[in-house]
């Protein structure tokens, strides 16, 4: 029998995250047995899964919750996983008072809210509250897993770093006129991008405004804008204020993001913070360079003035993304050099392989204690 994986998220809808867990789900399928519970509710990720896996919805609304644990832990206790994967410091908080009894092995990812949540020291205390029940904390970059060992006082030892992983046999290169002339898009002339999840920590407005200070005599620049969020109604305004509305695109969610990435010229990427980007490691994948904040994260993935460039300030990415709109032929080696860097150092198995070792190491911890206790003199 397969032993059983539950992950508990807020919400299923498309995003990095989101779409990590279903790369790892479908990937080990046929070794572990895995279900779903939705703090909030599910969404469109749901229609990724392989069949036979199972989502949990428990629609929980703003403000308090006092009933929520006692939901979860129904489900919990019908489903009986061997582990229980949280994405979230709510959703860890959630599992670990719902899960008193169970014998599971607790997993605690780290994702974006270890740099968003604030103030920063009540949830590093909270993070060393719920430490005990924790089997294993995992986040996604070895930036992360540093910074979760220095901001909540956790040992190195007890978190495992997964780098994100890309399937490049589907983000690959390819013919960048025949895609722009699918998605609608300029044929001719340079085509920046954004894309992700439209939320003011991209920063994607800064990309909007600085568009018009790309444009020179003869060569037409347009901004592709690929997803959809709360901020799309702000960022469309902001076209409109830049007298720039005609060269900018919104593309919407899209699910077969391979066909779009390889559209762009250039990938744009000003985030105040991530985990590990998949929008950098995709479009990489698909011989795109990016142009991205100077963060930790990022710093693992992009190599600077090889692969993409990183920028301290949104404003010092006019001049450079200028600077190789202007040198087609250092933009074409660092396009060959992305595509190169993803396929060595991340690759799907790679990241399939260490979800499996992690699963595999916290059972067979969990069934050893279990075999100390009941052997234990009474």
């Amino acid at each position: 029998m397969r032993p059983k994986i539950l992950h508990i998220l807020n919400r299923f809808d498309p995003g990095g995250m989101e779409k990590g867990v279903v790369k790892v789900i479908s990937a080990l399928a046929e070794e572990f047995s895995f279900s779903i519970c939705c703090l909030e509710r599910s969404g469109s990720c749901e229609c990724l899964l392989p069949p036979g896996v199972a989502v949990w919805q428990l629609r929980r609304c703003p403000g308090k919750n006092l009933s929520l644990p006692i939901r979860l832990s129904r489900i919990l206790w019908r489903e009986r996983p061997a582990v229980i994967h949280s994405h979230s410091l709510g959703s860890l908080l959630y599992a670990c008072a719902a899960s008193i009894g169970l014998p599971a092995a607790l997993i605690a990812g780290e994702h974006g809210d270890l740099y968003t949540l604030k103030p920063a020291k009540k949830y590093a205390f909270i993070r060393r509250c719920l430490a005990w029940r924790v089997a294993r904390f995992q986040t996604v970059s070895e930036a992360m897993r540093e910074d979760l060992a220095r901001l909540s006082g956790i040992s190195l030892r007890r978190i495992t770093a997964i780098p994100n992983g890309v399937d490049t046999t589907r983000f690959r290169p390819a013919q960048r006129r025949a895609c722009r002339s699918r998605l609608g898009l300029p044929v001719d002339g340079s085509v920046i991008g954004v894309a992700g999840r439209l939320t003011s920590l991209k920063r994607f407005d800064t990309v909007v405004r600085a568009l018009p200070a790309l444009q020179k005599p003869g060569q037409r620049v347009s901004l592709a804008v690929a997803g959809d969020g709360e901020e799309r109604d702000r960022l469309e305004r902001a076209a409109q204020e830049a007298n720039c509305a005609d060269r900018v695109f919104f593309l919407g969610h899209q699910e077969r993001m391979e066909n779009v990435f390889p559209c762009f010229d250039l990938l744009v990427h000003p985030s105040v913070s991530e985990g590990m980007s998949n929008v950098l490691l995709e479009a990489m994948a698909c011989g795109v360079p990016v142009v991205a904040s100077d963060i930790p994260a990022n710093r693992e993935v992009v190599v600077d003035g090889k692969t993409g460039a990183l920028c301290r300030l949104p404003e010092e990415m006019v001049g450079v993304c200028r600077r190789l709109l202007d040198d087609r032929q250092r933009l074409a080696e660092m396009s060959t050099a992305a595509a190169a860097e993803v396929r060595a150092r991340f690759p799907l198995a790679a990241m399939v392989a260490g979800y499996r070792l992690l699963y595999r190491s916290v059972i067979g911890r969990a069934l050893c204690s279990g075999a100390r206790k009941e052997g234990a003199p009474r």
